[in-house]
């Protein structure tokens, strides 16, 4: 049964992300919107039916545009009032560039940078986790020097920088010089294709898909693990100086019992919210890298949509990334509530 100081904790947090999300969109309108007007005096949506034109696309077509972004009416309340409604019915309209719904296009990249940033996060994480841990067990020694420099090398290090040189080194210079393909020098590929068995279509997993996500997920994963691992040394050598854990070594507990059974429980709830804090700030890695890796993914498609003025795509995607972001905070906050015993939520 729920408590009552629980429900409470849940309907606080919950309106928490949905203000969030609230002030990403209006944000998102002003940056969008309201500051190329003001501060530079263009309108993104005037250019694009300025190109629109010199592409001779049919008049009907402009008009139809035209309307459909309100964008013959003022911006307040009218476009923003048409912006807000649209969003929040996940109604993402056209894309200028492609003339494609932003919705189906969305979609059919969301898999690949799901794949790409979900094994990157996961992966960092969990290597980052214990090589913290076995830095802080080890404080002082070469072993944690050696884990506390290549944590902070790895985080100062620009991902696109990394990219390139793993792109040249293992994709480009061995085939030009050795004539052998060991990674691809771009693109992407299905994740399942299909094969006919007793005239039925089945889905197989396409095993050519890990080729082409080697290079995106080591660049990710390069810069990323080793400020994880700096993170969590960080957190365990605060946490061992406490009082309770000098009591727990003068009664004759083992070290190892006292890493799992207080350190990390009492290092939980700040490291599950780094976690979810990062889950947006990842894919701003993955721009950079989806772009030079030409992989087909989420990252690449916010970069072609900045370039190209498509105003539906980027509102679109950072609409996404915002909920995102409010729904890893929220799943967060819930496992706080059952790690950290500090909390207090009843009298």
């Amino acid at each position: 049964m729920v408590s009552r100081g629980f429900a409470r904790y849940i309907a606080v947090k919950a309106l928490n992300r949905l203000f969030l999300i609230i002030i990403v969109l209006v944000l998102e309108f002003i940056i969008l919107r309201v500051v190329p007007i003001v501060l530079y005096g263009t309108d993104p949506a005037l250019i694009i039916i300025r190109q629109a034109e010199q592409q001779a696309a049919r008049k009907a077509d402009i008009t139809e545009f035209i309307e459909r972004f309100a964008l013959d009416k003022p911006l307040f309340p009218d476009q923003f009032l048409f912006y807000f409604t649209k969003l929040l019915m996940f109604d993402f309209g056209i894309s200028f560039r492609t003339r494609v719904p932003v919705a189906q296009e969305i979609m059919d990249r969301l898999g690949n940078t799901v794949i790409l940033l979900g094994a990157a996060l996961a992966i960092s994480i969990v290597l980052g986790l214990y090589a913290g841990l076995y830095a802080a067990m080890n404080k002082g020694r070469r072993r944690d020097s050696f884990i506390t420099l290549f944590g902070m090398f790895t985080y100062a290090f620009p991902s696109y920088v990394l990219a390139f040189i793993l792109l040249m080194g293992l994709a480009y210079l061995p085939k030009v010089a050795w004539g052998v393909s060991l990674f691809p020098l771009g693109g992407s590929t299905k994740l399942f294709e299909s094969i006919s068995i007793g005239g039925f279509e089945l889905p197989v997993f396409n095993v050519e898909y890990l080729w082409y996500l080697t290079l995106p997920l080591l660049s990710l994963l390069i810069t990323t693990f080793g400020a994880w691992a700096y993170y969590v040394r960080q957190l365990v050598l605060g946490e061992l100086g406490q009082d309770y854990i000098l009591t727990a070594r003068a009664v004759g507990l083992k070290p190892r019992y006292i890493m799992r059974s207080y350190v990390l429980k009492n290092v939980s709830p700040p490291f599950i919210t780094t976690i979810a804090l990062n889950i947006p700030f990842i894919l701003s890695g993955a721009i950079i890298v989806e772009t030079i890796f030409s992989w087909h993914g989420l990252g690449r498609y916010i970069y072609e949509s900045v370039i190209n003025y498509d105003y539906p795509a980027i509102q679109a995607v950072l609409y996404i990334i915002a909920i995102i972001t409010a729904v890893s905070l929220f799943i967060a906050d819930i496992l706080i509530y059952y790690l950290d015993p500090r909390i207090k939520l009843e009298k």
